[in-house]
């Protein structure tokens, strides 16, 4: 029996809200097996997406940069099984605003859905009738009962660090760099070059999955001034070596209405606590 093909994609864990990792776990394998001759072997691919693992040390370790240093050299050993390996990037600015989502969502008194949780809720509501109505860091400073300008420095801090791994990572990976909002746009030249596959063709074949092509949250919506503001001073290091261009402050006016963040934070808690109880 002919080996199989092994393909990888790997990103930086965040919320993930657009449902990429869903889409390369159970559409990818689909679309990319319709694009080529059924009794050809590479029909018999192994799709894995798989999210960076959260290192368990402290920021200080984190920092050094001989940790650093055996993080990436794990991480990149991880991927040798691995026939095709595609590193799949994010506007900063979309990884920080999943970010600080998931900062949120998995704090305690968020997933006991008590009454801060109905707190942050109510303020979700009105953040999407005035973005600057509240910062994100507000809410996690009362979600995790400490104050604004300590959160602040607490997603500095976490965020800097990974934003700092996933550099080291581009700069070195072995295998096809590409950016999901290329996916979302739907250019995939370089993608489809390196799977030789044409995957939108494919993927016409399938309309249930061409309709449910991935969308990534608009940053620009659902970040105040503020918070953009935060997110330049926690990225602005890392726009080069990412390929990415520092953007310009947004005005809410250009994007009108957006999906409802209430609705997302409501799920978003739902699902963590499903996983509590799965783990229990």
């Amino acid at each position: 029996m002919p080996p199989k093909t092994k393909i990888l994609f790997r990103f930086l864990w965040g919320l993930r809200l657009d449902g990429l990792d869903h889409y390369c776990l159970n559409a990818l394998p689909k679309i990319y097996n319709r694009g080529y001759d059924l009794s050809s072997s590479t029909t018999n691919s192994l799709f894995s997406a798989q999210p960076f693992p959260q290192p368990a040390y402290s920021a200080k370790e984190q920092s050094n940069y001989a940790f650093k240093k055996e993080r990436v050299t794990k991480a990149l050993q991880t991927n040798a099984s691995y026939q095709k390996r595609i590193l799949l990037l994010k506007h900063p600015y979309t990884w920080l605003t999943e970010r600080f989502f998931q900062s949120l969502v998995l704090q305690p008194a968020i997933i006991e859905q008590g009454p801060i949780y109905l707190s942050v809720l109510n303020k979700f509501k009105k953040k999407e009738v005035k973005r600057d109505a509240v910062n994100f860091s507000e809410l996690i400073g009362e979600a995790v009962g400490i104050s604004t300008d300590q959160a602040e420095q607490f997603l500095r801090q976490t965020a800097s660090l990974d934003l700092d791994f996933l550099a080291e990572m581009t700069k070195n990976w072995q295998g096809l760099v590409f950016k999901f909002e290329d996916f979302e746009q739907k250019n995939l030249n370089a993608l489809n070059r390196y799977l030789g596959v044409d995957i939108l063709k494919a993927a016409r074949q399938i309309p249930e999955l061409f309709r449910a092509w991935p969308q990534s949250l608009k940053w620009q919506a659902w970040l105040s001034p503020d918070d953009q503001k935060l997110c330049e001073e926690i990225a602005k290091p890392y726009f080069t070596s990412l390929g990415y261009s520092l953007p310009q402050t947004q005005a809410y006016s250009q994007w009108g209405k957006t999906s409802e963040i209430s609705a997302i934070f409501r799920k978003s808690v739902q699902i963590q606590r499903g996983v509590l109880a799965a783990n229990l």
